[in-house]
C-alpha cells in the first residue's frame, strides 16, 4: 500500500538555503570535491572543503552542517573526520556520512563503524551495496560480500514494483535491513538506486525523481550528500526526515531537467553535467513541489523491530536511603498508585544475588500496575528478572553491545551529559536518554549541574526521548517547561517526601501539563 508523500506546508528549503547561505563543511572525495562545491554554490550554500587535522575543528565550528565521505580514504582521514564529527555533534549540527566502499575494504568498514560509534550521524547516504554491507556488519556481525570488480559506485538493483512497494523477496529484504539499520544507528538512511529509498526505520519513502544519465556522471552521490546536508542545516530537527527526502528529490528533479535539455541539444555526458548544475541554480520550491514524485510505503513488514513505546512522564528511581519506617516495596507501591509511569531499580550496595531477588519482587509489583521496570547497570539481573530493560551510565556496558545481547524488544536507556554523548548513545541503539543534573543532586554529591539551556540543546540534538534528572522536586519541576524533555526522573523528590502520594501527584500533574502544550 502506498500514497503520495505530502510535504509540510511550511517547507521552503531552497528559499531558506539561498537566504541563509549555510556553511557546509565537506571532508569528501577529492575526485568530486569541485563538483560538490559547485553544486552547493548553485543551490545558494557556502561550501568549505577542508580536511587538515589541524583546522577541521575550527572549520566545523563556523559551519552549519558536516559531510563525511570515505571515497578517497587516506591515512589522516579518520582522525580529521573524528575531530570534525565530534565538534559538529557537540554543536548539534547535522552530519551526513557516505560510507563509500565499505563492502570492498575492511579499513573503510571499520572507519564507518568507528564514526557511528563515536559521533553518530544524522543521515547515512549510500548505494544499495554499501547500505546492505553496513547493515550486515552492524546488525548481523557478518563480513559483507566484496563488491569485487563492480567498484564503489555500483550497487544491487534497488528498483521497486510499479506502485512503489517491494515486489520481490530481495526488495523486501533490502527494505527490512535499511529500516533496521536506521533504528540501530538513529540515522536517516538514504539508499540510492533507480529509485531512492529514504527511511528512519518508522517511515519509508521512495523518490522516483532522477534519470539514468545521473549514474554516468562521476560524483552524483557525493553531490547529493552536500545538498542533503544543506537541506538539513536549514531545517528543524523534528523535520530532518522530510528535509533529507527533500534533498534527494531536489537532486533527482535537477537530473530530469538536465536530461530534457541534453536530449534537445543531442548532447552527452559533458552537456548533461553543465545543465545539471544550471538546474540546481534555478530550482525553486514551487518547481520542486510540482515535480516531486515521492510515495510513502505503508506495507513495511511487521517483523521490523520498533522502538518500545515509552511513557517517561514520571520516572521513579529507587533509593533505599529514605525507606525509614516503610520498606522500599511499600514506598514504591504508593508511588505507583499515585501515577509513576516508569521505575528504575538502582542498587549500588547489594550483591548480585540479593539484587536479583529484589528485582523479582519489584517486578511483580510493577507488572501489577503495568509499569515497565528498568534495571540500573546490571545485564545479568536484567535478563534473569525479565525486566523491561536496562539503564547504562557512560562508564558502563556499551549500549551497542547491550542491544546485541538483549535484542530489539528490550528498553535501553543511557545517561548523556553532552550532545556528543547523546548522539553516540542514539547511534548505538539507545531508546531514551537521561540527562542532568539539572538542579544538582541529593544522591550524587559529585554530580555536575547542567543548565536548562544545555538540557534543551541535548533534547534538540536527538530524535529519541530525553528524561531530565537531578534534584527534581514538586516545587521546581515546572522549570523543565520549554526544554523538550519527555519526562522527569525523580529520586529523593519521591522517596524522601513526607507524603509520597502528594509529591507524586503534583509531579505528575505538572509534567502532564508541560507535555500537553
Amino acid at each position: 500500500m502506498t500514497e503520495p508523500f505530502i510535504w509540510p506546508e511550511h517547507f521552503r528549503l531552497m528559499e531558506a538555503i539561498a537566504s541563509k547561505r549555510p556553511v557546509i563543511h565537506c571532508i569528501t572525495n577529492y575526485v568530486t570535491a569541485r563538483d560538490v562545491a559547485n553544486l552547493l554554490l548553485a543551490a545558494g550554500a557556502s561550501p568549505i572543503m577542508a580536511d587538515h587535522q589541524g583546522e577541521v575543528e575550527e572549520i566545523t565550528r563556523i559551519s552549519q552542517a558536516l559531510v563525511l565521505n570515505l571515497g578517497t580514504f587516506k591515512e589522516s582521514s579518520l582522525s580529521s573526520m573524528m575531530k570534525a564529527g565530534k565538534m559538529a555533534a557537540s554543536l548539534g549540527h547535522p552530519i551526513v556520512l557516505d560510507p563509500v566502499g565499505v563492502g570492498a575494504s575492511s579499513l573503510r568498514m571499520e572507519a564507518a563503524l568507528n564514526l557511528l560509534r563515536e559521533i553518530g550521524c544524522t543521515a547515512i547516504r549510500g548505494n544499495v551495496s554499501e547500505i546492505m554491507a553496513l547493515a550486515d556488519r552492524l546488525l548481523l556481525k557478518e563480513e559483507p560480500l566484496s563488491l569485487g570488480e563492480k567498484g564503489v559506485d555500483a550497487g544491487e538493483s534497488a528498483d521497486w514494483g510499479p506502485e512503489g512497494s517491494p515486489d520481490s523477496p530481495e526488495q523486501n529484504r533490502q527494505l527490512l535491513r535499511a529500516g533496521r539499520l536506521a533504528l540501530a544507528t538513529g540515522s536517516i538512511i538514504i539508499m540510492t538506486g533507480p529509485r531512492d529509498l529514504v527511511t528512519d526505520g518508522q517511515r519509508f519513502c521512495l523518490s522516483e525523481n532522477g534519470c539514468p544519465m545521473m549514474s554516468r556522471m562521476t560524483g552524483s552521490g557525493c553531490m547529493l550528500n552536500g545538498i542533503v546536508a544543506a537541506a538539513l542545516s536549514v531545517s528543524e530537527p523534528q523535520f530532518y526526515f522530510e528535509a533529507a527526502l527533500y534533498g534527494v528529490c531536489a537532486v533527482g528533479i535537477c537530473g530530469e531537467l538536465a536530461w530534457e535539455k541534453t536530449k534537445a541539444q543531442d548532447g552527452g555526458c559533458g552537456t548533461f553535467s553543465m545543465y545539471f548544475m544550471d538546474a540546481m541554480s534555478r530550482l525553486t520550491d514551487e518547481m520542486a513541489a510540482a515535480s516531486s514524485r515521492t510515495v510513502r510505503i505503508f506495507a513495511a513488514p511487521s517483523s521490523l523491530p520498533q522502538h518500545p513505546r515509552l511513557d517517561l512522564r514520571l520516572y521513579a528511581i529507587t533509593d533505599r536511603s529514605w525507606t525509614g519506617g516503610k520498606s522500599l516495596k511499600e514506598q514504591l507501591e504508593e508511588a505507583l498508585k499515585a501515577g509513576v509511569t516508569m521505575v528504575q531499580l538502582r542498587e549500588k550496595e547489594l550483591d548480585e544475588e540479593a539484587f536479583l531477588k529484589e528485582a523479582l519482587e519489584i517486578k511483580e509489583l510493577t507488572d501489577r500496575y503495568h509499569v515497565p521496570l528498568i534495571i540500573n547497570d546490571n545485564l545479568k539481573v536484567t535478563i534473569a528478572s525479565s525486566a523491561a530493560g536496562i539503564h547504562l551510565g557512560q562508564q558502563d556496558l556499551d549500549p551497542g553491545e547491550a542491544r546485541r545481547i538483549l535484542g530489539p524488544g528490550k528498553i535501553i536507556g543511557v545517561t548523556a551529559k553532552t550532545i556528543s554523548q547523546a548522539q553516540a548513545a542514539q547511534a548505538a541503539g539507545a531508546d531514551y536518554l537521561g540527562s542532568g543534573a539539572v538542579f544538582g543532586s541529593s544522591t550524587k554529591k559529585d554530580a555536575v549541574p547542567m543548565t536548562l539551556e544545555q538540557l534543551a540543546a541535548i533534547t534538540a540534538s536527538v530524535s529519541i526521548p530525553v528524561v531530565a534528572i537531578g534534584g527534581i522536586t514538586p516545587d521546581n519541576v515546572h522549570l523543565l517547561d520549554g526544554t523538550g524533555v519527555a519526562g522527569a526522573a525523580v529520586v529523593s523528590g519521591i522517596f524522601a517526601a513526607p507524603d509520597i502520594t502528594k509529591a507524586v501527584k503534583k509531579l505528575r500533574e505538572t509534567m502532564d501539563f508541560i507535555l500537553s502544550q
